[in-house]
């Protein structure tokens, strides 16, 4: 038996899946954003923009090399080798491969096809383009994302923030991955605890000793209490950029009295609400029993979400003119990466 025909027929096959994994490896739309980018996706691009026609060609062609070399192997062999032969191409072009990544080698292929395959396509796009778009519509898509709950789709991001060619920014991740999150988050887990929270006696002068005490804690607000007992009666809220502008005046006049509280098993998301409600920056947190038990400000809660605000990256918004070249310094640097 001669076996060279096996041997065509099985690079063959072996050839075209490897071009429509290569192919399929990255969307038209990535290699779109790409195309100037690498080699690889430039060479490609032309050829995966035909999209339905592109895979309805390498289908054809992979399910006629599969036909012939099963009939061969059927007629050629004893029954129980064909058989298993049989089987044995079914699991590997049909499961196995395309199951794996495409290889270097196959990309390497499909660069060095891909303009054969433009013009391949170009030639027969007056036959294919009509047969695709009526298997489009006698077959329309409806694959089942496998997303059930929050849990799946937190499993997804971790899943491609390990991916390796992963285009999405880590900081992109981490703010869907708190979104995601941010309505389960309860006030207790990011409150800061009353016994820590610096306290002001409505009485208290107004004088360097507590400028250097509020400058020292770093918080931007401070709740105002009648006196220093435990349960005192809290009057109202303290702003430091209040103080800082009026540093000769009386606590009671530089204080905000309109005083918003939120109970400690509410929501982050129900926060954000009260915030709004309040017309204010910050809440007393109370517990079921109606006591203060920790003070939240909102800069806490944009924290959760974006991550730990750095006091550099923020003084550019006290400076107009920084502000007002702010793009072009950020369209500058993106230059800058493409074109390294």
């Amino acid at each position: 038996m001669n076996e060279l025909p096996y041997f065509i027929l099985v690079g063959a096959l072996l050839l075209f899946i490897s071009l429509r994994k290569a192919y399929q490896a990255t969307l038209a739309d990535e290699l779109r954003h790409n195309e100037n980018k690498d080699r690889f996706s430039l060479a490609l691009y032309k050829t995966a923009q035909f999209g339905a026609e592109l895979n309805l060609l390498l289908w054809l062609v992979i399910s006629l090399l599969a036909a012939t070399l099963t009939i061969m192997l059927i007629e050629n062999l004893d029954r129980r080798l064909a058989f298993a032969g049989v089987v044995t191409l079914i699991l590997i072009a049909f499961a196995w491969l395309p199951a794996r990544g495409p290889s270097s080698l196959g990309k390497r292929l499909a660069t060095l096809l891909a303009p054969l395959m433009a013009k391949l396509l170009q030639w027969l796009h007056p036959l294919l383009g009509p047969v695709s778009t009526r298997l489009r519509r006698w077959l329309p898509a409806r694959s089942h994302t496998g997303l059930y709950g929050k849990t799946d789709l937190l499993e997804l991001l971790a899943t491609q923030a390990k991916q390796p060619d992963n285009h999405i920014s880590q900081q992109n991740l981490h703010l869907i991955e708190a979104g995601l999150k941010f309505e389960d988050q309860k006030v207790r887990g990011t409150m800061q605890s009353w016994h820590l929270t610096k306290k002001i006696e409505v009485g208290e002068p107004v004088g360097p000793h507590l400028m250097d005490e509020l400058h020292k804690d770093g918080a931007s607000s401070f709740p105002v209490v009648a006196n220093t007992t435990p349960k005192a009666e809290i009057l109202g809220v303290l702003y430091t950029s209040d103080l800082m502008e009026n540093a000769g005046g009386k606590i009671k006049d530089l204080m905000r009295p309109n005083v918003g509280y939120i109970n400690e098993g509410q929501s982050l998301a129900e926060a954000v609400g009260g915030f709004l409600a309040m017309g204010s920056h910050t809440l007393i947190v109370i517990d079921k029993l109606g006591e203060a038990s920790g003070i939240l400000r909102l800069e806490q809660v944009i924290e959760k979400l974006l991550g730990r605000l750095r006091p550099a990256e923020l003084e550019i918004y006290k400076n107009p003119k920084t502000v007002a070249h702010i793009l072009d310094t950020r369209n500058q640097h993106s230059e800058e990466e493409v074109i390294e």
